[in-house]
């Protein structure tokens, strides 16, 4: 009834709030803390989404996933960073009224352009890396 839907607004507004502290612990680097916080309040959203009349994708969600995938890759955990933006982009896609120019979308664009920039760079590195290995050591 409407205590259940008052409660389920209250819960909502928790994760949110728990998401933006997430947020500015990111911001001061820790980046451990923050992810940890985003995973608990990812957990706590897909329970709420569950109990929600609406069972389609939810932008809110979307956006903590990309938020996810950018403390993922500030802390270099590309393979991590990466699994949670693509579930980030299946999220706005279960979403019936997000269009392509969404603040959120853009940022998930962003942040697949960052991933992939990074992903360059490593496999950059470990190309010249792997040359340097093959040199032997001179003998005296």
């Amino acid at each position: 009834g409407e205590f259940g839907s008052i409660k389920l607004q209250l819960e909502t507004g928790l994760e949110r709030t728990r998401h933006g502290m997430g947020l500015v612990l990111a911001r001061e680097g820790r980046l451990e803390e923050a992810i940890g916080l985003f995973q608990d309040v990812l957990r706590k959203k897909r329970s709420l989404q569950l109990r929600a009349v609406n069972k389609n994708g939810d932008p809110d969600i979307g956006k903590l996933l990309c938020d996810m995938a950018r403390g993922e890759l500030k802390s270099y955990n590309l393979r991590d960073a990466r699994c949670n933006l693509d579930d980030a982009m299946k999220e706005f896609a279960m979403c019936q009224n997000i269009s392509f120019g969404n603040d959120y979308l853009k940022e998930a664009r962003r942040i697949e352009r960052r991933i992939k920039s990074t992903e360059d760079e490593s496999f950059h590195f470990l190309d010249n890396t792997s040359e340097v290995s093959d040199i032997t050591p001179a003998t005296q």
